[in-house]
């Protein structure tokens, strides 16, 4: 997928963006990073299910530090006093919510956080990894 191209899976559009990455590495295990990334998308897929609007836009930027990466659906959306909570794991089998990926982005001292959200809107994730200097 290209910069500006949207493609449609399952009733999803998907759109990639991005600009200023050239010669840009990101500090983290390809293996982390995939499953990180993964779990974002999942989440955003599972959110725009029951949508009229199913839409996922990437956009990746960075800075002279950090990379971003940034996962905006059109989904369900999360209220405002549920930003911070909506990375504690639920249900019986743990190992595969949000609150892994934010473990695995504390060994790579990167960060996860909601950008943005409105319920019955859509929420915007935002990921920052540090630039790899070498």
């Amino acid at each position: 997928m290209t910069a500006g191209e949207t493609h449609t899976i399952q009733d999803i559009e998907f759109e990639l963006n991005h600009d200023n990455l050239i010669d840009r590495y990101a500090v983290v295990e390809e293996e982390d990073y995939m499953f990180i990334l993964d779990n974002l998308i999942s989440n955003a897929v599972k959110a725009v299910e029951s949508s009229d609007s199913k839409k996922i836009d990437l956009l990746l930027h960075s800075d002279r530090r950090r990379i971003f990466i940034e996962v905006k659906d059109t989904g369900c959306g999360i209220p405002r006093d549920k930003w911070e909570t909506s990375f504690v794991d639920s249900g019986e089998d743990k190992k595969y919510g949000l609150n892994r990926s934010i473990s695995k982005l504390n060994i790579y001292s990167g960060m996860l956080k909601v950008k943005e959200s409105a319920v019955k809107e859509g929420t915007t994730m935002l990921l920052t990894l540090k630039v790899n200097r070498s």
